[in-house]
């Protein structure tokens, strides 16, 4: 797992089609708000399933994100992910917060 800032993932957005922006956090959390571009798949009892449904293709790159630094679930979804065989695995660790901080679109 490599951690990037918002600089890398919106390079990141901008440059690769076989991205995937997973937002790690529970369903009602990624409803009410979330990354452009992102899928909700929480972090629960299902997740490993879920991950391999909605990112076949182990080589593709998946960014995960949650709430801010301070949230464990990004960091444990990376870890997850990466224990599935996933080889391009990236955590943005600041979230959505940084994200909003900077100004940035948010779907809501």
């Amino acid at each position: 797992m490599q951690i990037i800032d918002r600089k890398e993932l919106t390079h990141m957005l901008e440059q690769q089609r076989e991205l995937v922006l997973i937002d790690a956090l529970p369903e009602d959390e990624f409803e009410n708000e979330h990354l452009p571009y992102a899928i909700n798949v929480p972090l629960d009892d299902k997740f490993e399933d879920r991950i391999r449904e909605a990112v076949p293709e182990p080589e593709y790159a998946i960014v995960v994100y949650c709430a801010n630094a301070q949230s464990p679930f990004s960091t444990e979804a990376a870890r997850r992910i990466e224990a599935l065989g996933y080889v391009s695995v990236f955590q943005y660790r600041d979230g959505k917060e940084d994200w909003r901080s900077a100004g940035l679109r948010t779907v809501h």
